[in-house]
């Protein structure tokens, strides 16, 4: 399913890039809402793999080749796919893509408009989202070629002093982590004796927040934000596009390229209903 996900992403991505650029004048006969939609449905197959890619971390530890074959194309992938992200944010949907570039002068940036909201909208919208990919591609490779990192976000620091430094210690780090496991442990029976004030309200959040950094839930309640956030951005497009009459409806007619990738979306649920039916058998 990760696989699937990535290479139809990618292709999606290579694809739009060369329409893009002109290649056959592709660009002449394709419009800008139908690049909008293959991009929309690029990101939404490249969040579905950031998504998956929190359960095969141990996979890949011993499978180094396909770790570093999946790594490039992860790294290509999102390089292709920012730029054109941010372009399909303004071109004119009602127009050829090349006549919509056209207008743009070439200046194919976000900008920001003080008395326009939606524009204003837009930019923080295109942003986050620019920033969520960005991040959460890094994340995820680091916890791919760092054991210690995907214990602790905090403890690729102390891995890359010791590789650098030769400081901290091994030792030095072993005790650091017996350490903050004892102060999680403390915080928990906190609890269990009963505080007074805002004290018992922190430190239970304290307590939240260091069991959701290593939960499964909370790599599943990301992958719901990553999903809705990529939809969202394609029932835009169906409904309103992105040109300077956006509030005009623009009728949808499907094509297999457009919708390929929703319907690869069930492919995570039908893997999460398999695995657990695994996991359930093996206890029994």
């Amino acid at each position: 399913m990760s696989d699937q996900q990535l290479i139809t992403g990618f292709s999606l991505i290579l694809a739009t890039n060369l329409i893009r650029y002109g290649v056959a004048d592709l660009d002449k006969t394709i419009s800008g809402y139908s690049y909008c939609i293959a991009m929309s449905l690029s990101l939404l197959s490249c969040v579905t793999h950031l998504s998956a890619m929190a359960v095969l971390r141990g996979h890949y530890d011993s499978n180094r080749r396909l770790r570093d074959t999946k790594t490039f194309l992860m790294v290509a992938a999102i390089a292709l796919l920012l730029p054109q992200f941010v372009t399909c944010q303004r071109v004119g949907t009602s127009l050829t893509l090349r006549c919509a570039l056209d207008d743009l002068e070439g200046d194919t940036g976000l900008h920001w408009d003080p008395d326009d909201i939606y524009v204003q909208t837009f930019f923080f919208a295109t942003l986050a989202m620019v920033g969520i990919l960005a991040c959460g591609y890094l994340q995820r490779i680091l916890e791919l070629y760092s054991p210690r990192f995907r214990e602790s976000p905090e403890a690729w620091v102390a891995e890359a002093c010791a590789s650098i430094f030769s400081w901290p210690s091994q030792a030095d780090i072993n005790a650091f982590n017996a350490a903050a496991h004892a102060d999680q442990l403390a915080r928990e029976r906190l609890l269990l004796v009963g505080l007074n004030g805002l004290r018992e309200y922190f430190v239970l959040v304290s307590v939240i927040e260091g069991e959701m950094r290593g939960s499964f839930f909370g790599e599943i309640v990301w992958f719901l934000f990553y999903s809705t956030f990529a939809l969202c951005q394609i029932c835009f497009f169906i409904v309103w596009g992105s040109g300077s009459d956006w509030k005009a409806p623009i009728s949808f007619t499907p094509q297999f390229g457009q919708i390929l990738s929703l319907g690869m979306l069930i492919l995570p649920l039908l893997s999460a209903i398999d695995g657990y039916r695994i996991v359930t058998a093996a206890f029994k």
